[in-house]
């Protein structure tokens, strides 16, 4: 009965029904003749099942070859109405349907439930970056070849590819050394080539780079760098190896030296990032260093082209001042050359002797005299040096030979060619100097003579004899205050005045031969000029006028001169 029931609901379209109670089911049976022959009307029955109703079905779309609900799968796929026979010939008549019954009354359909809220619509994803269009290649650009100065495998065989990516076509390989273009290959088997590996072949080791290459020259390899000779092979050995004109330190494993000092034989050297041995200035961590040709670090000093320098026992270039072997020098900074001579550091100078020691004291540079203090600097103005006073100019020279006016003390000083000031003269003895210049003898080429002869001028008169202490100065007064005066008086005031004109000139004391006795006491001048030393003795010129007594030398005066 239940199976009859479904195949009526199969041949609906309808997969399941759910009945009310067993007499809904009987009177179902009761009405399958009707709805047999009404079966014609199937299609429209099928149109007539809505999808609102509450009985659950399962519908088999007519286009496809499975249906959708799998358990009736073959019964639904069957269309009851257009079956085919399974015999073949002049069908039967059908018989003639029974009237159908009165059809059952429908349940009233409940009411549809309330629909449920619709869910928030999500936000529409990024839609997805469309794939770049595929370009066609232009024929008129070169293309990279797969495969260029190489060998690889096509099809099981080894073919070479040259630097253009033309290949050759299959070759036949053998273990050992292949050579095409010029570049050299190790077949491991017929198989393989080696490739960024070391290989050893008789002894030698060799290293074969990308493509199989075999590399030769100054190279990194794995981090660090080795030398391999133009055969490939990589240099042998430890310790030493003068490559060309280059010298290298190979470490064990054959790796070179590289970017640090190494320690051989109580000596520093220095390999660069190519493992060569350094040779003269290097600079390292902004500090400099100097290799010998030998390529050892110097210490000590060491002179390079026409200057000095001097490097620290660790080597370092020494720069600025220096205490070494007791005295001090003066490095140049940067540069680290030794100075000499005259150097001006916090505005102060300095003095260097030629062989860079910094000097003090009394020291004559250009012929003129400075002084410079124990710790080197030079000193100006007023010094008192041994109980003797000296000025030192602006520029450090000392004065000498000149008369000085002090703005501070408001007085005349006079410092003698030593640079001593003469503590007699004073401004009476310069304003009586510069008067007579200024009245008598003027100045200019010939004002010594004039000064000379004006002396001369003076009558003679006897006075005390053996003079002693700063005479000079003392007589001269006398001279001009008095009118007269003997020897000494003579040349204390042609001394002065030839001071006063700019010479260089000194009163003498000592003895000539007498009329009346062996050697008689006398002064006379000595005036210093060009480096000679000349006599002026305006005395002797005046008792005897008839000899020459003006500017002459002591080998042909007209009488012998002997100080004191």
């Amino acid at each position: 009965m239940l199976s009859f029931a479904c195949a009526v609901a199969c041949s609906l379209g309808i997969s399941s029904v759910a009945y009310a109670d067993v007499e809904d089911f009987e009177s179902l049976q009761d009405q399958s003749l009707s709805v047999q022959a009404s079966v014609d009307n199937t299609s429209e029955s099928l149109d007539e099942v809505s999808s609102e109703d509450p009985v659950s079905v399962a519908v088999t779309d007519p286009t496809l070859d499975l249906p959708l609900d799998d358990s009736h799968a073959q019964q639904d796929a069957v269309d009851p109405v257009n079956e085919p026979s399974s015999s073949v010939g002049v069908p039967e008549d059908p018989e003639v349907p029974s009237a159908p019954s009165q059809p059952i009354e429908p349940e009233q359909p409940s009411a549809p439930s309330q629909p449920t809220e619709p869910e928030q619509p999500s936000a529409p994803s990024r839609p997805m970056e469309p794939d770049a269009p595929t370009t066609t290649p232009d024929p008129s650009v070169p293309q990279t070849p797969e495969f260029t100065q190489q060998f690889a495998k096509v099809d099981g065989r080894w073919h070479y590819f040259d630097k253009s990516g033309k290949g050759t076509g299959a070759v036949n390989i053998t273990p050992g050394w292949v050579k095409r273009e010029d570049v050299w290959y190790w077949f491991k088997n017929a198989n393989a080539y080696a490739e960024n590996e070391w290989v050893s072949v008789n002894g030698a080791w060799y290293y074969l780079g990308e493509k199989g290459h075999m590399l030769s020259g100054n190279r990194v390899i794995d981090g660090r760098r080795y030398y391999l000779y133009a055969d490939g092979s990589m240099v042998k050995g430890v310790l030493w190896q003068k490559i060309g004109n280059t010298w290298y330190y190979i470490n064990y494993g054959g790796a070179l030296t590289t970017n640090t000092w190494r320690y051989i034989n109580h000596k520093w050297y220095y390999f660069d990032e190519f493992g060569r041995m350094k040779t003269g200035w290097i600079q390292l961590g902004g500090k400099w260093y100097y290799l010998n040709s030998s390529g050892a670090m110097s210490t000590g000093w060491q002179k390079v082209g026409s200057c000095w320098y001097f490097m620290r026992s660790n080597g370092i270039m020494h720069e600025g001042w220096g205490l070494i072997g007791g005295k001090w020098y003066y490095l140049q900074p940067s540069s680290g050359h030794m100075r000499t001579n005259w150097i001006k550091l916090d505005n102060k100078w300095y003095l260097l002797s030629q062989s860079g020691d910094m000097l003090t004291g009394w020291q004559k540079n250009d012929n003129k005299w400075y002084l410079l203090a124990n710790n080197g600097i030079m000193q100006t103005g007023w010094h008192k040096v041994n109980g003797n006073w000296y000025f030192m100019n602006q520029g450090g020279s000392m004065k000498a030979n000149t008369w000085y006016y002090d703005e501070y003390y408001k007085r005349w000083y006079y410092f003698e060619g030593s640079g001593r000031m003469n503590t007699a003269a004073d401004t009476e003895l310069h304003d009586m100097i510069e008067a007579i210049i200024n009245k008598r003898t003027g100045r200019g080429s010939d004002a010594l003579k004039r000064a000379f002869d004006y002396v001369v001028s003076y009558p003679y008169r006897s006075g005390s004899l053996y003079p002693t202490g700063d005479w000079g100065a003392r007589y001269a007064k006398e001279m001009y205050r008095n009118g007269s005066g003997n020897c000494y008086r003579y040349a204390g005031l042609f001394c002065w005045i030839a001071r006063g004109l700019g010479y260089k000139a000194n009163v003498v004391s000592g003895w000539v031969p007498g009329a009346r006795v062996a050697q008689a006491p006398h002064g006379w001048v000595e005036v210093y000029v060009n480096g000679s030393t000349c006599i002026c003795d305006p005395d002797l010129a005046h008792e005897m006028p008839g000899h020459a007594w003006y500017m002459v030398t002591y080998a042909n005066a007209p009488t012998y001169y002997h100080g004191w």
